[in-house]
């Protein structure tokens, strides 16, 4: 019971999705500098950057964004994961403007398309 004396009841997917968080991003073709203030970012709005893609990691399935350096991002297992996952692929554009409003942006106008 919460201390307002009603009892809540909680939906097994609300509760998973209070556990995951809604932003799980893959990054790829970035120079370090960039990959730190991007990895920032994502900490501080909630995200999380999966750094384990390797076949004993079940991370890779959970990622839902690729950042990007650009338009034409480097063919790499990052980029056909993040297709297969059906993530959204966007430039690292999205992070910098995200980081500038505090919040998650729209990802439309940084949507790349592969």
């Amino acid at each position: 019971m919460s201390t307002d004396g009603w009892i809540y009841i909680i939906s097994p997917a609300d509760l998973e999705s209070q556990r995951s968080p809604k932003y799980q991003f893959l990054l790829t073709g970035l120079t370090v500098g960039d990959r730190n203030h991007i990895r920032k970012t994502a900490q501080d709005l909630g995200g999380v950057i999966l750094e384990d893609i390797s076949e004993d990691h079940d991370e890779w399935n959970k990622c839902t964004h690729l950042i990007t350096n650009g338009s034409n991002p480097p063919r790499t297992a990052k980029l056909v994961i993040a297709k297969a996952s059906k993530a959204i692929i966007v430039t690292k554009g999205f992070m910098f403007a995200s980081a500038d409003k505090g919040a998650f942006v729209d990802e439309t106008p940084f949507r790349v398309h592969v």
